[in-house]
């Protein structure tokens, strides 16, 4: 009973912020150490694979499954993972949302 109280507050917190950022069309995972994408395509060692490009990486439409997917990566690898939102801009496409990589940024300038 607790976990679809759970899982019904966070659709609801989802959908609230949908409507506050209507031009965020999905969800990626982001390495913020090597700072790269991933695919959930794993290697023959069982590692993730990571890549620079956006349109091969991993994509979700909601926050939820994404950080479902965060948390079967494994153990060294999922700490370092951000979910950050993504959007389809006209001049570059799929790109990420404004501002969502550069708070990652503060963490490795002191």
């Amino acid at each position: 009973m607790e976990q679809k109280k759970i899982i019904k507050r966070l659709k609801e917190i989802e959908i609230e912020f949908r409507k506050n950022n209507p031009d965020v069309i999905g969800y990626t995972l982001f390495n913020i150490v090597n700072r790269r994408f991933v695919t959930m395509k794993e290697n023959g060692f069982g590692m993730p694979i990571y890549t620079d490009n956006l349109e091969i990486a991993y994509f979700e439409d909601t926050k939820f499954p994404a950080l479902i997917s965060r948390e079967l990566l494994p153990e060294p690898d999922k700490f370092d993972i951000a979910v950050v939102p993504l959007i389809k801009n006209p001049l570059f496409g799929l790109s990420v949302k404004s501002g969502y990589l550069d708070r990652h940024n503060r963490r490795f300038a002191q």
